[in-house]
C-alpha cells in the first residue's frame, strides 16, 4: 500500500474548510489520526462538527479486503451517511454541490468527488 500523506495533508487541509459534508481518510486509523493531528498543528482547529464530517477509516466494517470490497464497503458508508443526513438535517436546504462526497485516498494522485445522487 503506497502512502502520500504530504499530498493527502495538503488535500485534507483544503477538505476541513469546505462545506463538503461527508470526507473518508483511506488508511489504517493511526495513520488519519496522524494527518488530522498534522491539521491542527498546521493552525486548523478541527471543530465538533468538523470531526463528525470525518470518517477514518472510511468504509463500514465489513471485512473487506480485495479493492471491489473495499469500494462496497465506502459507498455503503456514504449512503449510510447521506441517509442518515436526509431525516436528521432538514433545518437548512442543502445545494446540489454541497452535497459533493469527497474522498481522500493514498492510492490516487488527486481527491475525487462524486456526486451523492439523492
Amino acid at each position: 500500500m503506497a502512502h502520500h500523506d504530504e499530498r493527502d495533508l495538503a488535500a485534507l487541509h483544503a477538505l476541513v474548510r469546505s462545506r463538503a459534508p461527508y470526507i473518508g481518510v483511506l488508511g489504517a486509523r493511526t495513520r488519519a489520526t496522524r494527518l488530522l493531528a498534522d491539521v491542527e498543528s498546521g493552525g486548523y482547529r478541527l471543530d465538533e462538527r468538523t470531526k463528525q464530517r470525518l470518517h477514518a477509516p472510511v468504509g463500514l466494517a465489513i471485512g473487506a479486503e480485495s479493492p471491489q470490497e473495499i469500494a462496497l464497503s465506502i459507498v455503503a458508508e456514504i449512503q449510510a451517511h447521506t441517509a442518515r443526513s436526509a431525516r436528521v438535517d432538514t433545518a437548512h436546504d442543502v445545494s446540489p454541490s454541497a452535497r459533493s462526497l469527497t474522498l481522500v485516498s493514498a492510492h490516487t494522485k488527486d481527491s475525487r468527488t462524486a456526486a451523492s445522487g439523492t
